[in-house]
């Protein structure tokens, strides 16, 4: 380790201790990035910055000291890590333009599911209100136990509440006993 060291202070390069878990400041060059880029940074690049360091690291396997570069103060030095958020317009100028434009239409298609969402919505009671149920109504119901039943087991667990409501309950609790009183009072349509 010493003769890493001494190598490292040779070449003019401030040795500091390996940081601790807790040192904040300290990070190993590959840990970084410049602001509004995705590569990490060099230690050719980064050998220019006034907070510029390196420490020594022992590895047991190989029984051999290797120099770990580092900035001392990553945020003084205008650095980020690999954790940290891009700015926004630093992330326009990097994301590839079909890259934006898919996310521009996953915004907006959720935009759109959320205003079909209100529509159908709106729509459900009317057609529970039917007197007579829609063509092939039955197979999608078998077909809803046959091949949902998670998602109708996860509805039993909250009551029914969503179904309920857009039946015309009005109360926060009791959805089940509700719609199990709006069965009771159906009638079943004769087979054709």
């Amino acid at each position: 380790m010493a003769v890493a060291r001494a190598a490292l202070e040779a070449d003019g390069v401030k040795v500091v201790t390996a940081p601790g878990y807790y040192d904040a400041l300290v990070r190993a060059v590959g840990d970084l990035r410049a602001k509004g880029q995705r590569d990490p940074l060099t230690v050719e690049q980064h050998a220019t910055c006034p907070r510029h360091v390196a420490w020594v690291e022992y590895d047991p396997e190989t029984r051999s000291a290797a120099p770990v570069y580092g900035c001392s103060d990553y945020k003084a030095s205008g650095h980020q890590r690999w954790t940290d958020p891009n700015t926004p317009a630093a992330t326009a100028n990097v994301l590839p333009e079909e890259e934006r434009a898919e996310r521009r239409q996953v915004r907006e298609n959720n935009a759109a599911w959320r205003s079909a969402e209100t529509v159908r919505r709106e729509w459900l009671p009317t057609l529970a209100a039917r007197r007579t149920p829609p063509k092939g109504a039955a197979e999608f119901i078998a077909r809803a136990v046959a091949f949902h039943g998670a998602l109708l087991q996860d509805a039993a667990t909250k009551g029914h509440g969503l179904a309920a409501q857009m039946l015309g309950h009005k109360q926060s609790m009791g959805g089940g006993q509700y719609i199990a009183g709006m069965l009771d009072k159906a009638s079943t349509p004769a087979p054709r």
